[in-house]
């Protein structure tokens, strides 16, 4: 039997690691989204401590993120690239790899933006961020199966 690892182009520390920095990412996201940053000012010290330290960590993480896709999903994609068995599979994993590209983008427009394109972006970058572990499950439904 073939190992995991050779059928999907990546090990359960890879699925590990993307799933708990996704997780603090939905997390920090969640945070900062609930605690505005033009309420700063009368946020108590901890609320403020607290969104100010979910950023950096949202910031820095989308940064590992960036390292652990170019690590794990690309040897995954190309594992897959032919086995085209299960469409559904693929659907959740194109709309997995758009939905990450559009964070990305929104990410550095919300990072170097001004404060239009800031206040436009902001919705949809939390938005599409909220729904992203349903897609990421979506798509891995079939290793929670097994």
């Amino acid at each position: 039997m073939r190992s995991a690892h050779r059928v999907v182009g990546w090990g359960g520390n890879g699925f590990a690691m993307m799933s708990l920095v996704l997780s603090v990412l939905w997390i920090t996201g969640w945070v900062m989204y609930c605690l505005p940053a033009d309420t700063l000012a009368e946020m108590s010290q901890f609320q403020e401590t607290l969104r100010r330290s979910s950023g950096i960590l949202h910031g820095v993480l989308s940064w590992f993120l960036c390292v652990l896709l170019g690590r794990t999903v690309w040897p995954h994609v190309g594992a897959l690239w032919y086995q085209r068995k299960h469409r559904s599979q693929w659907l959740w994993g194109l709309i997995n790899l758009q939905l990450l590209g559009f964070l990305s983008a929104g990410g550095l427009l919300l990072m170097y933006g001004n404060a239009s394109v800031h206040d436009g972006m902001s919705p949809w970058h939390f938005g599409s961020g909220a729904i992203l572990p349903v897609c990421f499950v979506a798509h891995a439904a079939r290793r929670f199966m097994r």
